[in-house]
């Protein structure tokens, strides 16, 4: 632990940075007031731009990432395949156990003010009863990013994983899928499932075939 935290330093202070003020506005605002200011506040630039963003935690970017560990080291492939499992147990599993409202419905059937909202066309809204907390995007992304973080020797890489998970986070709140109890939830879980599955990958070092590529098989079969 000590020698990631040396490694990812800068990382781990973002990241308290980031689930620090996720606290405090927890501590200081009411529920859905974020959501508010976001419905309030629309533009189309950035209504096209968490559509895109909210997709760099859904299945797309598992599959990118099981093809760069493919061709970079077989460990790294199996931890992307453990991490998403990882996730969607756990996310799941919690969704059911916590049982919370999602934004839409909490809007229009709990507290009766849905002229609070304003919407992004185009994105589907979950109108859920018991699936909001924790955020399944902001968990994968977390966790997902997290593990290529810490996989990653270069900082420009490190520095976009972790800003891709942050804007994943932010758009779920932006598009009234999550509160920001989902997203800081799912931030959290997502590191930890980060750092499991990287301890996980880091103990086949010592396997020969988990350092081999795809890029090494191809080269030594044009060999024979």
């Amino acid at each position: 632990m000590s020698v990631i935290a040396r490694e990812n330093w800068i990382y781990l202070v973002l990241l308290s940075s980031f689930l620090g003020s996720c606290l405090i506005l927890l501590g200081q605002i009411e529920q859905g007031d974020i959501i508010v200011f976001f419905a309030q506040s629309r533009h189309p630039f950035w209504d096209t731009f968490f559509i895109w963003a909210t997709k760099l935690g859904e299945g797309f970017l598992y599959l990118g990432l099981l093809i760069t560990g493919l061709f970079t080291a077989y460990r790294y492939a199996l931890g992307t395949i453990l991490t998403g499992i990882t996730v969607v147990a756990v996310s799941t599993g919690l969704k059911a156990f916590f049982a919370h409202v999602r934004p839409y419905t909490y809007f229009t059937q709990v507290i009766h003010k849905p002229e609070l909202l304003t919407f992004v066309e185009g994105v589907h809204l979950n109108k859920g009863w018991h699936n909001s907390f924790p955020s399944g995007h902001t968990t994968s992304a977390f966790a997902l990013f997290g593990l290529w973080l810490l996989i990653s020797n270069h900082h420009w890489q490190k520095m976009l994983f972790f800003l891709s998970a942050v804007l994943v986070g932010i758009s779920r709140i932006y598009l009234v899928q999550h509160f920001l109890k989902d997203v800081f939830a799912g931030a959290i879980l997502g590191t930890l499932i980060a750092l499991f599955c990287y301890y996980w990958v880091s103990h086949f070092q010592k396997y020969p075939w988990a350092e081999r590529n795809l890029g090494k098989s191809f080269a030594k079969t044009g060999d024979v």
